[in-house]
């Protein structure tokens, strides 16, 4: 399976404007292949920033802990990944401005999470998927 992990975040923000279930079930859906098909490299690959905003999208309707630890496991490749001389996250000077741009709306995504349901990763969300 070839994944565009953008669609996890299109799919999520989808379901948050319509409210409609299926997008949210094709959010999980490529979110479950991530986390329990793709080998851990998934999760120790700076090239899977795209991966990380679309689950933190997913985190903010659903909150599951395995959805924010995928986050969270991304963001530390990331970080532990940045010249320390430079603060680039990549060679690749565009891929540099795509982390650094998702990394406030990330960070919105988490305090909307802790806004709304008290922690993050608690799983006390009101909606489920249907799989």
């Amino acid at each position: 399976m070839v994944c565009n992990w953008l669609s996890n975040c299109i799919f999520g923000l989808m379901y948050k404007v319509t409210k409609d279930i299926k997008y949210l079930n094709a959010a999980q859906l490529l979110l479950d292949y991530a986390i329990n098909e793709c080998n851990v490299d998934v999760r120790n690959n700076q090239w899977a920033h795209k991966l990380m905003w679309g689950a933190s999208v997913i985190g903010t309707i659903t909150n599951e802990k395995r959805t924010w630890d995928l986050v969270f496991d991304i963001a530390n490749t990331i970080m532990a990944g940045q010249d320390p001389l430079t603060g680039k996250t990549s060679g690749i000077i565009d891929q540099t401005a795509e982390m650094i741009f998702w990394t406030p709306i990330i960070a919105m995504n988490i305090k909307e999470t802790l806004m709304k349901f008290g922690g993050v990763g608690t799983g006390n969300a009101c909606i489920k998927c249907k799989l």
